[in-house]
C-alpha cells in the first residue's frame, strides 16, 4: 500500500496546481478578450476602402468587395515575433476562410514573399512598406487579424493566437453578422 499511498499525495499536490493552470488560463483569456476588444473599438464596424489595391503578384484586390462571407486580413511584419507563431495558424485557418496577408513595414516584395511563402498559402499578399493601408484602418500594432464581411470590419484580433483561438472568434463573428 506504501505506492497507493505516494500517488495519492502526488495527485493531492497536482490536483491544486491543475486548477490553478485552469484559472490562469481562463483569466488570461479573458483579459487577451478584452484588450482586443478595447483596441478593436475604434475599427470594428469600419467600412472598408473602397480602393484598388495591387497584391505582389499583380492581382487587383479591393477589401471592400472581398467577399459577401466572412474574410481575414492579416497585418503582419517580417520582424514581429509575436507574427512568427500566430502566422502558422492563419495559414491554417485560410483552409476555413479566404485570407489577405498585409506585411508592414518588411521590406521589397521579394523578401514579403519569401517571408509570406513558409507558412501563408495565399497568393493574395499585400506590401505596406510605409505603413499607409494599416493606418488607414486603424492598425498600429502587428500581428492583428481583421475579420470583414459584406466591406465592413466585424472583428478585430491582435497578439499571438492559436488557429483554434482564431477559428472561433471568426466562428463568433460569422453567428453575430448573420
Amino acid at each position: 500500500m506504501p505506492q497507493f499511498s505516494a500517488v495519492k499525495s502526488l495527485s493531492n499536490k497536482l490536483l491544486p496546481l491543475a486548477g490553478q493552470l485552469v484559472l490562469m488560463l481562463f483569466l488570461l483569456t479573458v483579459i487577451t478578450s478584452l484588450l482586443d476588444l478595447w483596441r478593436g473599438r475604434q475599427v470594428q464596424g469600419a467600412a472598408l476602402p473602397d480602393q484598388a489595391l495591387t497584391a505582389i503578384n499583380g492581382d487587383a484586390v479591393n477589401l471592400a468587395n472581398l467577399s459577401p462571407s466572412l474574410s481575414v486580413l492579416y497585418v503582419w511584419a517580417s520582424w514581429c515575433g509575436p507574427c512568427k507563431v500566430t502566422t502558422p495558424a492563419i495559414g491554417k485557418l485560410q483552409n476555413d476562410y479566404p485570407v489577405v496577408s498585409v506585411a508592414l513595414r518588411s521590406g521589397d516584395d521579394q523578401t514579403v514573399l519569401q517571408e509570406a511563402s513558409t507558412h501563408l498559402k495565399t497568393t493574395t499578399v499585400l506590401n505596406d512598406p510605409e505603413g499607409e493601408l494599416a493606418s488607414s484602418l486603424g492598425i498600429y500594432v502587428t500581428p492583428s487579424i481583421v475579420f470583414m464581411k459584406d466591406g465592413k470590419i466585424v472583428g478585430f484580433a491582435s497578439g499571438v493566437s492559436t488557429y483554434w483561438g482564431l477559428w472561433l472568434r471568426a466562428k463568433w463573428f460569422e453567428f453575430r453578422t448573420s
